[in-house]
């Protein structure tokens, strides 16, 4: 109560000095100095981004403490949207450690652990509830699996060469589907599939991205709605 007490004295003191000022300058014909906004930055037309990459990394807020699991990342992504901070520009969730297993499994592949993400990582709904990736009968051992619209980034830092995937809509939409994968580097598209629907094989796509600091992996919706619009990057490869 001591330190409120003597805070809010001097407030009102601060209050007593700045009406007595106003009054006297007023009483001598002078005009009050009234505040002004504080001019806007400038910005550079450089090509640097204006802000830098914002959003949540798990590494900085939890380490691998148990509260990291399925249900953090995904009320992260929520507060984002629901509190306008997707439309400031924080666009990254980002699992930079302790979603894996300490093993990988035969084949090489990191796997999810299924205490922490019982859902995997590019499940549907509920654990083991993901099909194969498949395009145009074809079953793929590896890959990415997206609904449109989708946008996912990969830090580069200028040390890898190319991209290859085999791309089209998964098989489990039937005949639905229309969406079309892009490839960007930076801020520059280097491939595009155009648009491709559920009745056409997958696609190969590769790009240049040397010296690219930031490569992404875009699928659209084709213009007509995300509807059925589950994309496959199938056995993508980033080479560096």
């Amino acid at each position: 109560m001591r330190h409120l007490h003597i805070r809010t004295t001097r407030k009102a003191r601060r209050r007593a000095v700045g009406a007595l000022a106003a009054a006297l300058l007023c009483a001598a014909g002078l005009a009050v100095p009234t505040a002004t906004a504080a001019p806007v930055a400038p910005t550079l037309d450089d090509g640097l981004a204006l802000t830098p990459p914002m959003g949540f990394n798990n590494w900085n807020s939890t380490h691998c403490r148990a509260e990291f699991d399925e249900a953090m990342v995904k009320g992260i992504a929520d507060i984002f949207v629901d509190k306008g901070l997707k439309d400031a520009g924080y666009e990254y969730v980002n699992l930079d450690d302790c979603w894996a297993l300490p093993n990988r499994d035969a084949n090489g592949q990191l796997v999810p652990d299924p205490v922490r993400f019982p859902g995997g990582i590019n499940g549907e709904s509920a654990a083991g509830d993901g099909q194969p990736i498949t395009v145009g009968g074809v079953v793929y051992d590896n890959g990415l699996g997206v609904h449109a619209q989708s946008t996912v980034e990969y830090y580069t830092g200028g040390g890898c060469e190319t991209v290859t995937a085999d791309v089209g809509v998964d098989d489990e939409e039937g005949a639905g589907g229309t969406v079309t994968f892009e490839i960007w580097t930076d801020d520059t598209r280097a491939a595009s599939t155009g648009l491709l629907t559920n009745a056409m094989p997958a696609q190969p796509i590769t790009a240049d991205v040397t010296g690219a600091q930031v490569v992404r992996f875009v699928v659209t919706d084709g213009g007509d709605g995300i509807d059925s619009d589950h994309g496959d990057w199938a056995e993508a490869r980033v080479s560096c």
